[in-house]
This record gives structure tokens, sequence and C-alpha cells, in this order.
């Protein structure tokens, strides 16, 4: 009960921590603190914080993986055999099913036309450029807020 308080809270601030001004970037810097404060209580919170950071860069690896091998699949059946292989592969690195991003993961690959190939790609492309931005960002965070905040970062850097 207490880590779903303390996510919800930290979920909470993140408006706070987006803004701009000068003002706000000592508001940040507080809310900083507060993040550490509440995850330095909870070495779960720690722990699960630190596997999801290792389990970003896995996923990404996976991630360029999978869109190489449906580059080469020109047929369902080859399409669908790349998803099961890295749903196998996401298994042995343990990465939980949350953890995917199912909309490439779970994609429906019964209409394996080259119109969707190309579609599926193209989205596929889209995720990887986005954890690929960031990556860096996320392994230097010191915490889930920090982590939004950056990931927040990346999508007002991708509007302009």
């Amino acid at each position: 009960m207490k880590k779903i308080f303390l996510l919800s809270l930290l979920f909470a601030m993140l408006p706070f921590a987006q803004a701009q001004t000068q003002q706000d970037k000592v508001a940040e810097e507080s809310l900083d603190s507060i993040a550490t404060v509440l995850l330095a209580d909870s070495k779960e919170l720690q722990a699960e914080f630190a596997k999801m950071q290792a389990d970003l860069s896995k996923s990404f690896e996976l991630a360029k993986e999978y869109r190489s091998c449906l580059q080469d699949a020109d047929e369902k059946e080859e399409a669908i055999e790349c998803q099961k292989n890295v749903r196998d592969k996401a298994q042995v690195l343990g990465l939980e099913e949350e953890t995917l991003d199912e909309d490439y993961l779970g994609g429906d690959l019964k209409n394996w036309t080259t119109e969707e190939k190309t579609q599926y790609l193209k989205e596929l492309d889209q995720n990887i450029a986005f954890m690929e931005k960031i990556l860096p960002c996320a392994k230097s965070a010191k915490n889930p807020l920090e982590l939004m905040v950056c990931a927040q970062i990346v999508k007002e850097q991708e509007k302009q």
C-alpha cells in the first residue's frame, strides 16, 4: 500500500516538474529532493526502479533485433516467427510482459502485406528512435521522477 501511495504521489507531482520558468526550476529541484527522500525510505522501490532502468536497455536492444527480423520477413509466417522469437528472448532476459511494448509485440500480423509491413516498421522505427533519445537520460536518472521528466522533455523536443 505504501508503494502505491508513493508512486501516486510522484505521478501527481509530475506536472509541477515540467515547468520552464526559473521559479519552476527551483520547484523541480525540490520535487527531486522529495522523490529522493521518499525513495530512500523504500529499498523495494529503489530495486524496482533499478530493474526498470536495466529493462529499458534490454527492451531497446530487443526492439532493434525485432525490427531487423521483420525487415527480412516477407511472409506472414516469418513475421509471426519474429514476434515469437522476440517474446521468447524477452522471457529469457527477464523482461516482464508489462515491460514490453504491446504496440509492436502484441500487434496483429495476420495481414502481413507490403503496406502493413511498411507501416509496422515505420511505427517500430518511431518507438526505437524515442527509446534511443531517452536512454542516456533514463540511465542517469536517480529516481522515477527524473525519468518521467526526461521522457516529457524528449516528447516536447519531438513536437518542435
